[in-house]
C-alpha cells in the first residue's frame, strides 16, 4: 500500500483489525496514530500508522510502552 494514499477510519480499522470506535477514541483521548482533518473527513498516511506501530513494539508484557494506547470502551 502507497505511503501516500489516506486511509478512512473504516479502512484503516479493517487494517488493523479493530473496531472503527477504537480509531475514534485514540483520536479524543490520544496515543493513535497521527491524523489529518480535511474539512470535516479523518484520513490517516500509512506513513504515520506505520510509524505508530513501530514505536508501540514490544518484546515482552513487562515493557513499559513509549506511547499510552487507551483502551476502547
Amino acid at each position: 500500500m502507497s505511503e501516500k494514499k489516506l486511509l478512512t477510519d473504516e479502512e484503516l480499522a479493517t487494517v488493523l483489525n479493530i473496531p472503527v470506535r477504537t480509531l475514534r477514541n485514540f483520536r479524543y483521548r490520544g496515543g493513535g496514530p497521527k491524523f489529518v482533518k480535511i474539512g470535516a473527513s479523518v484520513k490517516y498516511q500509512m506513513i504515520d500508522v506505520e510509524e505508530w506501530l513501530n514505536a508501540n513494539k514490544r518484546e515482552s508484557t513487562s515493557q513499559p510502552q513509549v506511547q499510552e494506547v487507551p483502551h476502547a470502551d
